[in-house]
């Protein structure tokens, strides 16, 4: 069976198996092959638990031992109290939140690696109201577990802290490759270096780890990584000897465990020059090598890179094999290589809530398919199914997720199997099916979960007074369309329609639509009125009514000024070069630019920064983030005074992130509204008499529909009209930048997001929850690529 039939089955609640009921007595479902672990975590709410690992089986012909809607079996959890060092005297202030881990080089053992944190609570690393608490992270925790009785010995941390690293068993040893910031000054680039790091056992002891070589890695923070995480993504163990390590800038290093030498590894210069598209992809945890490729999983989709550490060849982008699963938006997955051709996927709902107490495990053995070159080269083309279920993951919980709970599918690991055979024909054991289908009575609490797919999810009828019009910007080829969407009781009105634009623009640029840096043009709204605005001194700028759909063009009138970011400021519309001196306000009358003079008792006016977002903080005052930095910057224009903006405290994410702030944020009662690839993200704007800070960011995770997973594709603006109460309501945009093959249409959704508030002590509202979501799709009929990056409500 094919995949394409393979999600028909899971949108009709069924298990699939392509594989001959055994006879009694015989057969390959008489003889375990793999046992596969699964380790979660999860914190946040009170269920919050360390690592858990659970286990299922697999039968030699692929088949996964038990029934439907069966529990993944609970084997045992790791928690700082397993340290003797720490022990009960840690009394719950500290956690592993992540994991990793890797199979021994003798089988019997799997070495894991434990992220070990302090417990974060919303009061933990705050910056107002008193003295800041610095977050301290612990050195990474190893243990080592016998696979046989499954006990339990901790081996010697990490020699680290704060770092991004994997666990890789290869070559006889267990080796840990690590990339560490070797150089941070403020306003400066930072440095990087790769060091790989190899465990030396003796006699059973807790093990040393021994550096055996490191090179420096050249990484700089870009807004144009299209995916999330730590700095290492992903490797592949090829040969036994050579490990392919992948980073989250789609660059690769290789490791010969024979020699220890450490090298980057060359790629095809890709043929476009626009950071539209990505054609490499990060491998993602722990890659599958057999027959010269490396197929992993990324979300729900299979790739394979064809490498040989040997062949001077470049290499090339990885080939999109096939889709394994229909849930991209709610999980996640990753893939172990069990025997032969025979591959497992699992995936497991971490990115979205259902009403369950469990998480949903979807579990996928499979063949690939394909054929062989004339030169004795296999190349994968498909993928054939041989059994696909529905599982559960218990998450020791008693009621459903909250908002505020996070739960991680850390790793997947297969070991051998040496427990004694089982009895196929005992259901219990292996789950016979009387032929190729079985439809079971499976998932009755999640059913709406696992056959939605996120078309139209409509909100209930809003109790808050919301705006009448909703506006977007859609760039295409050399022009700019502006689209609106009616709202009517918070619900939009253009779910499934063809849009058509109000005004279109000649906006000219020297290329096609991709993200540019910094734009090619930018927008700004003052009521009704929109001002298009190049970046370029060559362009004219336009004045656009958007109510009467007419606009005026007004010739420019600055010279050699080229603007890296302009937005509006209360009343003003106010522009950024490419240093923080070079501030310009525009005269609406005339529209000449005023320089505006500026000062800092802290700050190196002098130095460049790269904008990835900004926000009018109200009262004449505005806030930017730096991409290459992460730090953020507060300008007075009354005082014509920027001030440093101290970043949260102990929130070392932000290390891997390419600035706080995302395009157009929005800043409302006291907290900044930033759009993520997951939802959401609030910070608390604290002003400690001219001293100022970010508290820790509140993460809002949304359920808007996902078309491309690029964040700088998400534009958005609070439709609420008059004060604001208990609650505020945005609406976000978000375009596919390409169309559907064939066709001319782009399909673009626009998510309405109710959050509620609750007043602090400072006064200020703080978002506690989202309350309700509303989501409509409808499409955009243009030639080309488009680009979505300006949304303002009126």
């Amino acid at each position: 069976m094919k995949i394409q039939e393979n999600m028909l089955g899971y949108y009709g609640q069924r298990d699939y198996v392509c594989i001959a009921a055994p006879a009694h007595g015989g057969g390959a479902d008489h003889r375990p092959l793999c046992s596969v672990l699964v380790g979660c975590t999860s914190f946040g709410g009170p269920f919050r638990h360390n690592l858990r690992l659970h286990r299922f089986r697999v039968a030699q012909s692929g088949r996964v031992i038990g029934q439907s809607d069966d529990l993944l079996e609970p084997l045992f959890g790791v928690s700082p109290s397993d340290v003797p060092s720490i022990g009960h005297a840690d009394d719950g202030q500290t956690e592993f939140d992540d994991a990793m881990a890797a199979l021994g080089p003798d089988g019997k053992h799997l070495y894991i690696i434990c992220v070990h944190r302090p417990v974060l609570s919303s009061d933990v690393a705050s910056c107002g109201g008193g003295r800041a608490t610095e977050i301290v992270v612990f050195p990474p925790k190893v243990f080592r577990v016998d696979t046989g009785d499954m006990s339990l010995s901790p081996m010697r941390p990490l020699p680290f802290t704060r770092a991004s690293y994997e666990a890789i068993s290869a070559h006889g040893a267990l080796w840990v490759p690590v990339v560490l910031l070797t150089k941070a000054v403020e306003n400066c680039p930072s440095e990087w270096r790769l060091f790989i790091y190899r465990l030396v056992e003796v006699d059973d002891d807790d093990g040393s780890w021994v550096e055996v070589t490191s090179a420096d890695f050249q990484y700089e923070l870009s807004r144009g990584f299209r995916y999330g995480g730590t700095l290492i993504q992903g490797y592949a163990v090829i040969s036994d000897r050579f490990i392919l390590l992948s980073f989250i800038d789609s660059t690769f290093f290789c490791f010969d465990c024979a020699n220890g030498t450490l090298a980057p590894v060359t790629t095809e210069e890709s043929s476009s020059s626009t950071l539209l598209l990505h054609q490499y992809v990060p491998i993602s945890g722990k890659g599958v090598h057999f027959e010269g490729a490396i197929y992993f999983i990324r979300g729900t989709k299979l790739f394979a890179y064809r490498y040989s550490p040997l062949d001077p060849r470049p290499l090339a982008p990885p080939l999109e094999i096939d889709t394994i699963w229909p849930y991209d938006e709610e999980g996640y997955g990753f893939v172990v290589h069990l025997a032969g051709h025979i591959l497992c996927a699992v995936w497991i709902n971490m990115k979205r809530r259902c009403g369950c107490t469990t998480r949903h495990v979807l579990i996928t053995t499979f063949n690939i398919g394909g054929h062989t070159h004339g030169t004795g080269c296999f190349i994968p083309s498909d993928v054939e199914v041989l059994h696909s279920t529905c599982r559960r993951i218990g998450m020791l919980r008693t009621e459903e997720p909250r908002p505020e709970c996070y739960d991680f599918f850390c790793f997947l690991q297969e070991y051998p199997d040496t427990e004694p055979r089982f009895d196929p024909s005992v259901p219990s054991e292996l789950g016979v099916f009387d032929g190729i289908h079985r439809v079971p009575d499976m998932l009755p609490t999640c059913r709406k979960f696992l056959s939605k797919k996120h078309g139209t999810l409509s909100l209930e009828e809003c109790n808050v007074a919301i705006r009448s019009d909703f506006y977007f910007i859609c760039q295409v080829d050399q022009r700019s369309l502006v689209y609106q969407v009616s709202i009517s009781g918070g619900k939009l009105a253009c779910n499934e329609k063809v849009l058509d634009a109000l005004v279109c623009l000649d906006t000219v640029r020297p290329g096609d639509v991709g993200i540019d840096d910094p734009p090619e043009w930018f927008f700004v709204h003052h009521g009704s009125m929109l001002d298009v605005i190049p970046s370029l001194p060559y362009y004219n700028h336009y004045v656009v009514d958007v109510e009467r759909k007419c606009y005026n063009i007004h010739k420019n009138k600055r010279s050699k000024l080229f603007f890296s970011a302009v937005f509006r400021v209360g009343q003003y519309t106010v522009a950024l070069c490419d240093t923080l001196q070079d501030v310009y306000v525009l005269n609406q009358n005339n529209f000449q630019w005023r320089r505006q003079k500026t000062s800092s008792r802290s700050l190196d006016l002098s130095h460049k920064v790269k904008i990835s977002g900004f926000v009018d903080l109200g009262d004449d005052a505005f806030m930017i983030s730096d991409a290459e930095t992460n730090n953020c910057f507060l300008f007075d224009l009354k005082r014509g005074e920027w001030f440093a903006v101290e970043p949260p405290r102990g929130y070392i994410f932000w290390q891997y992130a390419a600035g706080l702030l995302n395009g157009r944020s929005i800043f409302a009662e006291g907290f900044i509204y930033t759009c993520s690839a997951g939802g959401l993200i609030a910070f608390e704007l604290i002003d400690k008499n001219d001293s100022y800070c970010l508290g820790q960011p509140i993460m809002l995770n949304s359920s808007w529909k996902y078309i491309f997973g690029e964040r700088r594709f998400l534009s958005f603006d609070s439709v609420c009209k008059g004060e604001i109460d208990s609650s505020i309501v945005f609406c976000v945009v978000q375009g596919c930048p390409m169309a559907v093959p064939f066709t001319s249409r782009h399909h673009f959704a626009a998510t309405t997001v109710h959050v509620k508030l609750q007043k602090t002590l400072r006064e200020t509202k703080e978002p506690v929850s989202i309350d309700r979501v509303g989501v409509v799709c409808s499409s955009i009929d243009q030639n080309g690529r488009i680009l979505t990056n300006y949304a303002f409500a009126l």
